[in-house]
């Protein structure tokens, strides 16, 4: 399906809000959260691609949870990006994200420890 770039990071935004809140407190596990999510992006995004009058002709993306060593190292996700553009050339890069839980009825994330934040 064809969409802008307005049109796709609204649809990101809007699957990641429903995805969330769709969990009540007893599920509120990291884990559980993640796979949910991922699986709502990539259920809700596939077959997108874009149309624009810039360079770039076609864009495909992969999210992946992250498990071990994988995981400590670089956080609890991992997007890989490919843009091609029309001139033959391509982009290539990823990203990493960590989650994490915030306390109940707090405004704070206790299970992020500084160390590990600078590490990221």
């Amino acid at each position: 399906m064809e969409s802008s770039l307005d049109e796709f990071t609204g649809r990101i935004e809007n699957t990641i809000r429903n995805s969330i809140s769709e969990i009540t407190g007893h599920e509120w596990n990291e884990d559980f959260i993640t796979l949910k999510l991922l699986s709502d992006l990539r259920r809700e995004l596939d077959g997108m691609y874009f149309t624009s009058n810039d360079r770039k002709n076609k864009i495909d993306w992969q999210i992946y949870k992250l498990k071990g060593n994988f995981e400590n190292n670089f956080g609890d996700i991992a997007l890989v990006i490919n843009i091609n553009y029309k001139d033959g050339t391509d982009l290539h890069g990823a990203a990493f994200l960590e989650a994490k839980k915030r306390d109940w009825r707090k405004a704070s994330f206790s299970a992020m420890k500084i160390p590990q934040a600078k590490k990221y």
